[in-house]
């Protein structure tokens, strides 16, 4: 007869002898959270608005180099200015060729391949530039190679990814990330001295490799596309809230007009309006002719009428120093709005060019300075307003495409004015009628920002806080 067992301490029978315990169900795996690739203890954002900001420096920095490149192979080789400048022309023709399908690539792939792929594109076109003997090969090279390098590395892909981060803080983000437009013209000046000691087919070497290669490691192992990747919430916050001034005002971003706001945009609902043909007329008097007509030939004038090269390296340097302040100075867009501070920065570059009219004469350098000031900082405020107000008005999955779209008018207006300019001195011998042109066009351009009116569909709002009241409630 089978004998019972005995019952366990914990009140169960015991196994029967020759059987195996049974063992428990294993816990289930731990859910993997994301992290940021750098441990930081603040928003990961700002890195990525820093990381921005330090790529435009270096990509936006070739391109706007060749204003003092620009003079070195006029040296060298002797050719006329217009089909001198016409390199210029052809990387920002080729540029806003590219940019809208770059545009799309990333809304639909992310920027962790585009980004560094294109700086090394970019690198790679510097490198094979500095053993160009022939005006097509500058073409090639320099006017094709980098541009689609530039276009793969540049604005657009870096403000799609800042797009996803920020959302209340966008203003002081985009300043951030602008800043290395300003920058990119400390390397411009930095260029001009690595050509006086080393000339100018070492200096592209040395930039290619040094800063080039740096781009390419940096943004390949930090960019991440959205802050959901790394398991944080664009700006960091967990609820709604307002930025409080110092003076105990808050503002924030409001919708105004609910249906414009809600529409899912796509490209082609955004050509059909009124407001994409009006920010794109605005891109193309103030970035295409109003700045890179005068930046490509700046050099070039202040030679002619007796500046020295101490001057114009100062000059460049200045430039580039009170952009990037104008950009930090994004944080007014976030309180003030994007039509104010896009109008102030306008006016600021037209007093710039207006001086840079007025230093004909060598004996009055700080005219020359005072453009570069005026100019600078002035230009430095209105790139941030002027992304915002493209952000406010057609954010949404397709940002990367519509934008790129708008930048299409850079790449129109850049790739026309420097040769332009070019044209009239060949057959004058004076920059004035271009210049005055310039002037007009960024004049323009601020009266149109206040017919795209972004404010009449998302508003920048301030209110006062009581004492003790938490912001957002």
């Amino acid at each position: 007869m089978r004998v019972p067992q005995a019952p366990s301490a914990q009140g169960h029978s015991a196994p029967a002898r020759g059987t195996l315990p049974m063992a428990k169900a294993p816990a289930p795996p731990a859910p993997h959270i994301p992290r940021p690739p750098l441990p930081v203890p603040f928003y990961y954002g700002w890195v990525i608005a820093v990381l921005c900001a330090v790529t435009m420096a270096v990509v936006y920095g070739f391109r706007y180099s060749f204003s003092v490149f620009f003079v070195a192979i006029l040296d060298e080789f002797g050719w006329d200015r217009a089909s001198t400048a016409g390199i210029l022309s052809a990387n920002i023709l080729v540029y806003g060729a590219v940019v809208a399908l770059i545009g799309a690539l990333v809304d639909r792939s992310g920027p962790r391949l585009i980004i560094p792929a294109g700086a090394a594109i970019l690198s790679v076109g510097i490198l094979l530039s500095s053993r160009a003997t022939e005006l097509w090969h500058f073409y090639l090279l320099f006017g094709g190679v980098c541009a689609l390098g530039l276009a793969m590395s540049g604005y657009v892909p870096n403000f799609v990814v800042l797009t996803n981060w920020f959302v209340r803080r966008r203003g002081a983000a985009f300043g951030v990330a602008q800043a290395g437009s300003g920058g990119s013209f400390l390397l411009a000046g930095l260029a001009q001295l690595l050509i006086a000691w080393y000339g100018w087919r070492s200096s592209y070497v040395i930039m290619a490799v040094a800063f080039g290669g740096a781009v390419v490691l940096l943004t390949a192992f930090l960019v991440r596309r959205r802050p959901q990747d790394v398991g944080l919430t664009p700006d960091g916050e967990t609820a709604p809230a307002l930025q409080t001034s110092a003076a105990g005002h808050s503002y924030t971003l409001v919708v105004v007009d609910e249906a414009w706001a809600n529409t899912r945009w796509t490209a082609r609902r955004a050509v059909a309006t009124g407001r994409f043909w009006t920010l794109f007329c605005a891109n193309l008097l103030i970035w295409g002719f109003g700045f890179a007509l005068v930046v490509t030939h700046q050099a070039a004038y202040a030679r002619d009428v007796g500046h020295s090269a101490e001057v114009i390296a100062l000059m460049v340097g200045i430039y580039g120093l009170v952009n990037l302040a104008g950009n930090l100075c994004g944080f007014l867009v976030d309180r003030h709005g994007r039509e104010p501070v896009y109008t102030l920065g306008g006016a600021a570059a037209a007093l710039g060019i207006l001086a840079l009219i007025l230093a004909s004469d060598p004996s009055r350098p700080w005219l020359l300075l005072a453009y570069s000031a005026l100019m600078g900082f002035g230009l430095g405020l209105v790139a941030p307003a002027a992304t915002a107000a493209h952000a406010d008005l057609f954010q949404g999955p397709n940002f990367g495409v519509i934008n790129g779209l708008i930048v299409t008018s850079f790449g129109l207006g850049g790739s026309l004015a420097p040769w332009l300019a070019g044209f009239i001195y060949d057959n004058t011998h004076n920059y004035l009628p271009a210049f005055i042109f310039s002037l007009v066009a960024v004049v323009a351009a601020c009266g149109l920002i206040w017919v795209a009116r972004p404010s009449a569909v998302r508003a920048v709002r301030r209110t006062g806080l009581s004492s003790g009241a938490a912001p957002g409630k």
